[in-house]
C-alpha cells in the first residue's frame, strides 16, 4: 500500500513539470505589442497642423501614448481610438525631423514605434522674411532699419537685438508701415545685431537676415609735433583732432620715459586748442604725450616725445664725411656741425662756466700731421688755435677750473697755455706723460707717465714749473685716468695684467686707499664737474658694468650698461651721455629713462655737456 502512494506522488509532479514547461514554451511564442505609424511614409513632406495616426498591433488597454521628435519627448496624446497624434510644425525650421511614438501598456511596460523621418517644409504659408537694411547710429541712438512686410495677414514685428550672442529685448511692432526701431542705450565699439521676425495672423513667421552695425573705431591718433624750446620756456603741439565726435585733449607729462606717475599738464575740450608752453627750469628733462578721447570714451595716444633743459651736447661724428665736432639740443634734435672743416677733429672739452669748446684737429706743421690745440665758441664760430707745432701728445689737454689755463703734454714736455693772451709755455721737460689734471685750486698739476717697461710714476709739478715731485712710484705696470678729487686727494687707475684697481691717496702720496676690492677689473672712466662722484666699468674681462661710485668707494648705481671710455656726467650730477656703439645714448643715474639721441649710419662719439 505505501509503495502505491509514493507511485501517485511521482506521477502527480511529473504532470506539474510537464505543464509548466508547456507555459514558459507558450509565453516565449507569445507576440509582443507594438505601434506603428500609419498615415505617413518614411521622408514624407509635411507642413501645418500634421496629423499623425497609428495603429496597435494587438487589442490593448494603454495607459498612456507620447510623440517624440528627434529623440525628445514633445507632448501626452488621447488614448482613444482611433489614435491621432497632432502635431503643429507653425514654429519649427524646414528640416528633416524623426518621429517616434512611444506608448505604455496595461503592465506600465513602454515600447516605441519605428521611427520616420518627416521633412517639414512650410515655405508655402510663411510671410516673406524682411532683411535689416541698415544700423546706423549717432550721439543720441542707434537705429535698425527693414524694408516692410508684404504679408496680408500680416500680425507684428519682432525685432532680436544681439551683442556677444545675448539677446537684448525690444518690444514688439504691431504696425506694417513701422520699419525702424531706434535704441539709446548701446556701444557703437562692438557689434550691434539686428534681426526683424515677421508673424501673420495664423502663426506662421519667418525669419529675414541680419546685420551689425560699422564699429566704432577710436580716433585718429594725435601727432605730437617737435616740442621747441625757448628762454626758460617750451612749446608742445600736435594736430587738430577733425572727427565730429571729438570730446576733449589731454596732455600728460611725466619725468618717466614710459611715462609712469604721469600728470595732467593740459586739457581742452576745444579741438582747436592744440599748443601749450610751460616754463621750464634748468636741467629738468620732461617726456610729453596726448591723447585724444572722442564721444563714445575711446582714444588714442600719440608718441611720446621729450625736451630738455639740460646744456647742449657735444660731440664727434663721421656724419659729414670726417671726424668733426657738432653740437645737438640734449633731446637729440637741431644736430648742427660746428667745425665744418676738412681736418680730423677729436676730442671735445666743456670749458668750465662757459659755453666754449676745446678740441684736437690734425693740423699740419713743422712736424708734420699732428694733433693741435684748438678753441670755439658754443656755435662754432671764432675758431682758435692755441697750440702750435707740438710733437705727438700722449696726453688729453686739461682745462684749470677756472678755464683760463690749459695744461697739455707732448714728447718735448709739459706745456701750459694762457687762454685770454694764448701764450704758450713750457714749464717742464718731462716727457711720456700719460695723463694730467689740475688741483681744485688751479695751482698745482698732477700727471702720470711710464717711467719703464714695469713702472710708472705719479707726480706734481707748480704752474711755474716749480716744486716738481715724485710722489709715487707704481711698480709692475702703470698709472693712468688720474684726477684731483675733494680734499686734495688724488685718485687714479692701477693696472697690472689681467687686474686693476682704482686708488686714492693725499697729494704727498700718503694714506693709499683702494676703492674697489669687489671686481678684478676696474676701469675709471670719468669724474663728475664737483670732484665727487666717478663713473667706472667693473667686473670681469668678459663683462664690465658701468657704476657710479662716491670717493668712498661706495656704488650709488649699476646702470647695467657698457659705456666704453666717454661717460659724461651732467653738472647736477643726474644724468650720464655716452656712446656706444657709434651712437650716443643718454641715461639717468639710476639706470632709468635709456633714451637714443644719435642713430646714424656713420660713427658718433665722445660726448660732452656744455656748461650753462
Amino acid at each position: 500500500m505505501r509503495y502505491n502512494i509514493k507511485s501517485l506522488v511521482l506521477s502527480l509532479l511529473s504532470i506539474l513539470i510537464i505543464n509548466s514547461c508547456s507555459d514558459i514554451i507558450c509565453s516565449e511564442n507569445e507576440e509582443l505589442p507594438s505601434i506603428e505609424i500609419t498615415s505617413h511614409q518614411d521622408g514624407q513632406i509635411v507642413s501645418g497642423i500634421v496629423s499623425i495616426q497609428c495603429e496597435l498591433s494587438q487589442n490593448l488597454n494603454i495607459l498612456q501614448i507620447e510623440l517624440w521628435v528627434n529623440g525628445h519627448y514633445q507632448f501626452l496624446s488621447d488614448t482613444s481610438q482611433p489614435l491621432v497624434l497632432n502635431w503643429s510644425t507653425k514654429d519649427l525650421h524646414d528640416s528633416p525631423y524623426e518621429i517616434t511614438i512611444r506608448f505604455l501598456d496595461s503592465n506600465d511596460i513602454e515600447h516605441f514605434s519605428e521611427p520616420i523621418t518627416l521633412i517639414v517644409d512650410n515655405s508655402m504659408y510663411r510671410p516673406n522674411p524682411v532683411n535689416v537694411l541698415s544700423v546706423t547710429y549717432n550721439k543720441i541712438g542707434m537705429t535698425a532699419t527693414w524694408n516692410k512686410s508684404d504679408a496680408p495677414d500680416f500680425s507684428h514685428y519682432s525685432i532680436y537685438h544681439y551683442i556677444n550672442g545675448s539677446s537684448l529685448y525690444i518690444p514688439d511692432i504691431y504696425s506694417i508701415t513701422d520699419t525702424t526701431v531706434t535704441i539709446t542705450d548701446f556701444n557703437p565699439a562692438v557689434e550691434n545685431w539686428f534681426r526683424v521676425v515677421v508673424h501673420d495672423s495664423t502663426g506662421y513667421q519667418s525669419s529675414g537676415e541680419r546685420l551689425s552695425n560699422e564699429i566704432e573705431q577710436p580716433p585718429i591718433s594725435p601727432i605730437l609735433n617737435n616740442i621747441t624750446n625757448g628762454n626758460n620756456s617750451i612749446l608742445i603741439s600736435w594736430d587738430k583732432n577733425i572727427e565730429d565726435d571729438f570730446l576733449y585733449y589731454v596732455l600728460y607729462e611725466s619725468e618717466s620715459s614710459e611715462m609712469q606717475h604721469k600728470t595732467i599738464a593740459f586739457y581742452s575740450d576745444n579741438a582747436n586748442d592744440t599748443t601749450f608752453s610751460v616754463n621750464i627750469g634748468a636741467d629738468e628733462f620732461k617726456f610729453y604725450q596726448v591723447e585724444v578721447v572722442d564721444y563714445w570714451n575711446l582714444s588714442s595716444k600719440s608718441e611720446i616725445k621729450f625736451t630738455s633743459s639740460y646744456p647742449k651736447i657735444a660731440f664727434v661724428s663721421t656724419r659729414d664725411g670726417i671726424s668733426n665736432i657738432f653740437k645737438m639740443d640734449s633731446d637729440g634734435t637741431n644736430v648742427i656741425n660746428l667745425t665744418e672743416s676738412d681736418r680730423k677733429e677729436s676730442y671735445p672739452q666743456s670749458f668750465p662756466n662757459d659755453s666754449k669748446i676745446l678740441f684736437l684737429r690734425i693740423t699740419f706743421g713743422a712736424n708734420g700731421l699732428k694733433d693741435e690745440i684748438f678753441m670755439m665758441n658754443e656755435d662754432g664760430t671764432n675758431q682758435i688755435q692755441l697750440s702750435i707745432n707740438t710733437s705727438y701728445q700722449r696726453s688729453l689737454p686739461a682745462i684749470s677750473p677756472d678755464g683760463l689755463k690749459i695744461a697739455y703734454a707732448d714728447n718735448n714736455g709739459l706745456h701750459i697755455i694762457d687762454v685770454n693772451n694764448r701764450s704758450s709755455d713750457t714749464i717742464s721737460d718731462v716727457k711720456y706723460i700719460a695723463t694730467l689734471d689740475f688741483s681744485l685750486d688751479g695751482e698745482l698739476l698732477v700727471y702720470s707717465k711710464s717711467q719703464s717697461n714695469d713702472a710708472s710714476i705719479i707726480g706734481t709739478v707748480n704752474l711755474d714749473g716749480s716744486s716738481p715731485e715724485t710722489i709715487k712710484w707704481v711698480h709692475g705696470s702703470y698709472a693712468n685716468n688720474i684726477f684731483f678729487v675733494n680734499g686734495n686727494k688724488i685718485i687714479y687707475q692701477y693696472s697690472k695684467g689681467d687686474s686693476s684697481r682704482i686708488y686714492m691717496m693725499n697729494s704727498d702720496g700718503s694714506n693709499l686707499i683702494n676703492l674697489t676690492n669687489e671686481y678684478p677689473q676696474n676701469q675709471l672712466i670719468n669724474i663728475s664737474d664737483d670732484k665727487t662722484k666717478l663713473i667706472v666699468r667693473s667686473g670681469f674681462s668678459n663683462h664690465l658694468e658701468t657704476r657710479i661710485i662716491n670717493l668712498d668707494g661706495v656704488v650709488i648705481n649699476n646702470l647695467h650698461i657698457s659705456t666704453r671710455n666717454t661717460a659724461y656726467l651732467s653738472s647736477n650730477n643726474k644724468k650720464i651721455v655716452y656712446s656706444n656703439p657709434g651712437d650716443i645714448y643718454l641715461i639717468d643715474v639710476d639706470g632709468n629713462n635709456l633714451l637714443q639721441l644719435t642713430e646714424d649710419t656713420t660713427n658718433d662719439g665722445a660726448p660732452i655737456f656744455f656748461h650753462h
